[in-house]
């Protein structure tokens, strides 16, 4: 029997992405909502992960964060070209239905990121029981660890497989 395939993209919502990002650039108190709730490598839409990197990287150095500084931050980290320059931080603000919304927006990006994170943990366990190795245990173990690992927010460690 063969390994089944999918042609699926994985759960995402891009303008719930956008929303978050564009949230933190209008709305000073945004990142204390945010930021409990999201990791860089939430993001599906890596250009979206590298602006808010650069609005925590700004907030940790207690900067200001808004347009300018982002902008500013990602022309530091030779980024801001490839995440559309001002055009794009400009644009996403324009579409921001409403800042005062930048929690629910981040629930929805960590949710997708969870079900990415259970995509990939399903995987792992598929490909394991596929190699059939003798200790069974083993592979429980390996399965658990993944799942526990979703569920204590340890999802996802790096950027494996996202989306460009």
């Amino acid at each position: 029997m063969a390994v089944a395939t999918f042609e699926r993209l994985p759960p995402h919502d891009i303008e719930a992405e956008e929303a978050v990002v564009a949230s933190l650039l209008v709305d000073a108190e945004a990142i204390f909502h945010v930021s409990p709730i999201l990791k860089p490598a939430d993001f599906f839409r890596e250009k979206n992960g590298w602006v808010y990197d650069s609005c925590l990287a700004l907030w940790n150095r207690d900067e200001v964060v808004n347009q300018i500084t982002v902008a500013h931050e990602l022309a530091t980290r030779d980024r801001l070209e490839d995440v559309g320059g001002q055009v794009f931080l400009a644009d996403i603000i324009r579409r921001l239905p409403t800042s005062p919304g930048a929690a629910f927006y981040a629930r929805i990006v960590k949710r997708d990121s969870t079900y990415r994170g259970l995509i990939h943990a399903a995987t792992g366990i598929l490909q394991m029981a596929y190699e059939a190795p003798a200790e069974i245990e083993q592979v429980f173990s390996k399965a658990e660890n993944l799942i526990q690992r979703i569920r204590g927010g340890g999802w996802p460690a790096t950027r494996r497989g996202m989306e460009r």
